[in-house]
């Protein structure tokens, strides 16, 4: 028998050009059969939230915090003690730019990749829009 803390949250952050990525595990411990529920909010600043890969009951974005709540309820058919983990991955785009972001953005020009601002696949104009509406000269 181990003890648990009812729940945990583990995460790293990398830069990927004008992204930060959050990527990481909530687990949820149960030692009876009574369901257990979790909240944590990841302090994001501002910016736009993209690729949420966030299974989650509920998720949302107010004053600068990403929100998550999940709720799990165990099977009669589960051995306790358990944790259960759920996987997670985001990133939040900067909305300030400068002159080394348009060298990045124009050598990724075409391609898919965290310069693509506006998420439709493809560097091209529409992200320079984005990127030019945002310029903060350094």
């Amino acid at each position: 028998v181990f003890s648990l803390v009812p729940w945990t949250v583990e995460y790293a952050t990398r830069e990927e050009g004008p992204r930060t990525v959050y990527e990481g595990v909530v687990r949820i411990a149960m030692d009876d059969y009574e369901t257990a529920c979790m909240s944590y909010c990841f302090p994001i600043g501002e910016g736009p939230v993209f690729e949420p890969m966030l299974s989650f009951d509920s998720w949302g974005v107010e004053d600068g915090e990403l929100k998550i709540t999940w709720c799990v309820t165990p099977s009669d058919l589960q051995v306790l003690p358990v944790q259960v983990p759920r996987f997670f991955k985001f990133s939040v785009q900067r909305t300030s730019f400068g002159p080394e972001d348009l060298n990045a953005m124009l050598a990724a020009w075409g391609t898919d990749s965290p310069w693509d601002l506006t998420g439709d696949g493809t560097v091209d104009g529409e992200d320079l829009t984005v990127l030019l509406a945002g310029w903060s000269p350094q």
